[in-house]
């Protein structure tokens, strides 16, 4: 036996000790089984899923927990009961008025080397749909099926339809962690599409990220879209404080957090901004089209009679689609319009990262951070006003204030906090966590003198665990 094969030998053994040593030689495998190793020491759930308690009324039965749910995540009068042989949602979607010539245009007709790079690309091990038909068989037969596909594909986009079969979801209810089980709140929405039918969206998704790279349509510190990064967001953020401590001026950080940011964008409100932001008409026939009576069926963990029940979703995007980020992205772009604040002792700057949004103050280096805070209160009642108009909803206990100190400051002054009605019922607890000594911000952990030493901490306490 040669070296060479000396060396492959061990990656057939059976003893997955030994595997794991051979595959890890590749860094991405090696998070991979980190990451699979942190589930699988997880603590397992061997019970179904508790009776839901909402307002002290209990909800034991599947057919009670599923409506309670699905209330919890798109509010009043956003779902209703599908009856069997019922094709139409009761509430339609509007196209809304398109202009003869729109201000962007975007090819529609698709290549068969798209659809071949993009079966070459898909992640295998993504979840697949109702249909049961997974991203690995596409991939295997690409070869063989990619003429087909971008025929059918061709003409879906020649007519600006999304099939009926594509709008169906599975939608599963992952438990947040260290929230009450019994909580409908706890569990997070994840729609499960037929793989087919992401591939068709991305398409468009495609499209859609061409024409916001090309023409600028989505401010430039909205972070999470096509060509500005999580690195992006990170540097900008770093940058601005680093350039006003260098001009001797004090920096603080207010970050809010929507709540169910994609299930509370307002279908018919979308559509209306994208007309008016100039994408094609054919997208908008397109999106009408893909919006329209879309329902889903639910699966709460280990509830065997779970997923039984079709249910029409008015309002929201599916969290889990192509388009279902860079929709939301067009959507919410109103939140990172001018602050409105005009002084000559104070600069505002906002920036948000997807559904997470912060106002950054910064002030001369005589000003207390009270008089910050109160800067904050003005942005933060002109952001919740902006919101209610988009029917999203700011969840305060998840705020943060972040009060950033010069090294070498000798006084920090950093536990002033802006004074919100929404603060007034908080406890104690609940408003020191608001402004806690350290903030993870997209993944990286910020200390107020940004020394970055908790998060090489951090890092250091997990590369010892490989």
């Amino acid at each position: 036996m040669t070296d060479s094969q000396a060396e492959k030998q061990p990656s057939q053994s059976k003893n997955p000790r030994r595997m794991v040593l051979v595959q890890a030689h590749s860094e991405n495998v090696a998070h991979l089984l980190s990451k699979r190793a942190e589930r699988n020491a997880a603590p397992k759930s061997s019970t179904r899923t508790p009776d839901f308690i909402v307002n002290s009324k209990e909800y034991h039965l599947t057919g009670e927990k599923e409506p309670i749910w699905l209330e919890t995540i798109y509010g009043q009068g956003n779902w209703d009961h599908k009856t069997e042989g019922q094709v139409s949602s009761p509430k339609q979607l509007t196209l809304p008025e398109l202009p003869e010539k729109s201000k962007y245009d975007a090819p529609y007709q698709l290549q068969e080397n798209e659809i071949l790079t993009m079966l070459k690309e898909v992640a295998v091990h993504t979840a697949y749909g109702p249909d049961r038909l997974a991203y690995q068989a596409l991939k295997i037969c690409r070869v063989t099926i990619a003429p087909i596909i971008t025929h059918i594909f061709n003409k879906f986009l020649l007519l600006n339809i999304h099939p009926a079969d594509f709008k169906k979801s599975i939608l599963v209810a992952i438990r947040k962690p260290n929230k009450p089980a019994h909580d409908p709140k706890a569990y997070r929405p994840i729609a499960l599409l037929n793989c087919l039918g992401k591939l068709f969206e991305r398409i468009v998704a495609n499209r859609l990220k061409a024409i916001i790279l090309e023409h600028n349509v989505l401010p430039k510190v909205q972070f999470g879209t096509p060509g500005n990064s999580t690195t992006h967001a990170l540097e900008y953020l770093t940058n601005k404080v680093i350039g006003n401590w260098l001009r001797n001026r004090k920096v603080s950080l207010f970050g809010l957090d929507l709540t169910g940011a994609y299930d509370h964008v307002k279908r018919q409100l979308l559509l209306k901004k994208m007309v008016e932001k100039g994408f094609p008409n054919w997208i908008i026939k397109f999106l009408w089209s893909y919006l329209s009576n879309r329902y889903t069926v639910v699966r709460l963990p280990r509830e065997e009679m779970s997923g039984q029940n079709e249910y029409w979703i008015h309002e929201g995007v599916p969290q889990g689609g192509p388009l279902s980020s860079i929709l939301f992205l067009i959507y919410a772009d109103c939140l990172l319009e001018n602050p409105g604040v005009s002084s000559n002792q104070f600069e505002v700057s906002l920036f948000a990262f997807v559904d997470d949004t912060y106002v950054i103050v910064m002030a001369r280096e005589k000003c207390d951070r009270e008089e910050m805070c109160k800067i904050f209160k003005e942005v933060h009642d002109r952001l919740v006003k902006t919101a209610d108009s988009h029917h999203f909803k700011f969840s305060p206990t998840k705020y943060n204030v972040f009060h950033f100190v010069k090294p070498g400051s000798r006084s920090p002054d950093d536990q002033a906090l802006p004074k919100l009605k929404e603060f007034d019922n908080l406890t104690q607890k609940e408003k020191n966590d608001i402004r806690p000594d350290t903030l993870k911000i997209l993944g990286v952990i910020f200390d107020k003198r940004l020394t970055f030493i908790p998060h090489i901490e951090q890092v250091r306490r997990k590369s010892s665990c490989l």
